[in-house]
């Protein structure tokens, strides 16, 4: 009979990685946003990564797809709740948030572009949208743990994979 393996040990490092990109890929999925893989194996500038598609590919999708038309403002405060999705998941699986400098810059430069949907009031926006992004990870969270446990079994979980776990 053949011997099993010991099983790797998952740090907390790898644990937070795995609920942060589960969390973009779960709910870029749940506001229907077109969606690549994830994987929390680290390259030469993040320790993982959810992709999630550019704007007007989000734009194209939903029209193509669900031909729904939605304004560019629509389609970035999307994208931004997905964003932010990486950080609600931490705080509501695992207590709290290690933050994620490269999602914030990346929120910034999408709010940049439709300041004037924001009239200006920024912050207003930006703690609504946290809300409304948490709210959706406490509903979604069976799903985000699916999508960890293959991701700290698996390390890359390509699209249709991710897909099948939802």
């Amino acid at each position: 009979m053949p011997r099993k393996l010991p099983r790797k040990r998952v740090t907390a490092s790898q644990r937070g990685t795995a609920v942060h990109e589960a969390g973009h890929a779960v709910i870029g999925r749940v506001l229907r946003l077109p969606c690549g893989y994830a994987t929390i194996v680290a390259d030469h500038d993040s320790a993982g990564h959810a992709i999630t598609g550019d704007p007007w590919e989000i734009w194209e999708h939903w029209l193509d797809q669900y031909d729904k038309h939605r304004s560019m403002p629509v389609v970035l405060r999307a994208r931004i709740i997905a964003f932010m999705a990486g950080a609600a998941a931490e705080k509501e699986l695992l207590g709290s948030s290690r933050g994620s400098g490269e999602d914030n810059r990346q929120i910034a430069f999408m709010a940049d572009d439709i300041m004037d949907t924001f009239s200006d009031d920024w912050l207003r926006w930006e703690a609504r949208m946290r809300r409304q992004t948490a709210r959706l990870v406490r509903k979604h969270r069976d799903k985000i743990d699916r999508v960890v446990r293959a991701l700290l079994k698996r390390r890359t979980l390509q699209a249709h994979e991710i897909d099948a776990l939802l």
